[in-house]
This record gives structure tokens, C-alpha cells and sequence, in this order.
């Protein structure tokens, strides 16, 4: 739907694929991504924290690549093992990817409690 939304705009009002900078967090990183690939010459995506599970070590055609637009850049913020809470990647995925304190816990961010005190054996 986004890629037809700004096709749409290409089309019917002229705008410059080349202009256009989609942004997304998480699973929006790879969503932007897919949409790159429906839209000749997108001129970038940013990816806040690409999401690591089941996107990780995977084909570029299932993730974020630095081909989905002209230009592709990643703040990878959280990027620890699904086993260590870590929701994000270490894997490069853009053009250039940036890792603010080696791409681990932020200071002053508190880690997140997801709440699994309710597994029990």
C-alpha cells in the first residue's frame, strides 16, 4: 500500500521518486524496504533499529538492503541476540548503518521487562 500510495503521487502529481524518504522502525524498516523495491529510484530509506528475528542472515529480498532505494541508512540502537531481549540486528543493511554504543543498550534507557514472569514449567 505504500509503494501504491507514492506511485500514485509519481503519477498523478509529478513528484520525484527522487525526493521521497520513507522512515521506519523495527518491522517498518523492512517495510519501507519492500516498498523501495515497487518504487523505480526512491531516493532513501532510514531505518530506525531494523528488526533482527526472522529478518537476520536472511536473502535481500526479505529485508531491508541498501538496493530497496538511491540511498539507505540504519541506526541500529538495539542490536543484541533475540536470547539476550535484543529486538534489533548487528547485521549491516543499508548504505551506511551507524551503532551508537556499539549498537547495545542506550545509556540512560532503561532495559525493557517484557513480562515473561508468566512462563512456567
Amino acid at each position: 500500500e505504500i509503494a501504491y500510495l507514492v506511485n500514485f503521487f509519481i503519477d498523478e502529481y509529478g513528484v520525484d521518486p527522487a525526493n521521497v524518504h520513507l522512515l521506519g522502525h523495527s518491522l517498518g524498516s523492512h517495510v519501507s524496504g519492500y516498498a523501495g523495491e515497487k518504487i523505480t529510484n526512491l531516493g532513501r530509506i532510514s531505518g530506525l533499529d531494523p528488526a533482527g528475528p526472522y529478518f537476520t542472515d536472511t536473502p535481500a529480498f526479505i529485508r531491508l538492503d541498501n538496493t530497496d532505494a538511491v540511498y539507505v541508512d540504519n541506526i541500529h540502537t538495539d542490536a543484541k541476540s533475540i536470547l539476550l531481549l535484543g529486538y534489533g540486528t548487528e547485521q549491516p543493511m543499508g548504505n551506511i548503518d551507524f551503532y551508537p554504543n556499539s549498537g547495545r543498550n542506550q545509556p540512560g534507557c532503561d532495559p525493557v521487562d517484557i513480562g515473561i514472569e508468566f512462563i512456567s514449567d
